[in-house]
């Protein structure tokens, strides 16, 4: 549905601009304290500097624009949804696991499938 800018079977949902705004820096560049990504600066070094939307992670951002590339929102034991607009994916890692043990999986995955599956185009790019 988010990749489809709110839309599920043909069914609006959400505007256009929700989306959107849902995939917004929510922090107002206040300091993060914290984030997931802290011990994975090695494997990413832009990580850790993921901002929050809406109930997500930014992870990935284009450079200028800061347009959403791509997001997440990993539980607490391991449960990882995942949005990469470049290639017009969803995906869900499902595991009950210790958050620490999921994340470089979690990672890893993501980096064969980036590997595996050439970016679209942007198609439907989140303006």
């Amino acid at each position: 549905m988010i990749l489809q800018r709110g839309s599920f079977n043909g069914t609006k949902i959400l505007s256009p601009a929700s989306v959107v705004e849902m995939h917004k820096d929510q922090t107002g560049g206040a300091r993060i304290a914290y984030t997931i990504y802290e011990k994975h600066s090695a494997r990413d070094p832009s990580l850790p500097m993921a901002r929050y939307g809406v109930g997500v992670w930014r992870e990935k951002v284009e450079e200028g624009s800061q347009q959403l590339r791509e997001a997440s929102s990993q539980g607490a034991l391991g449960f990882s949804p995942w949005i990469d607009v470049d290639r017009n994916l969803a995906g869900v890692l499902s595991v009950q696991s210790s958050f620490s043990r999921v994340m470089p999986v979690y990672l890893e995955l993501k980096e064969e499938i980036r590997r595996i599956i050439p970016a679209t185009g942007d198609p439907l790019a989140l303006h």
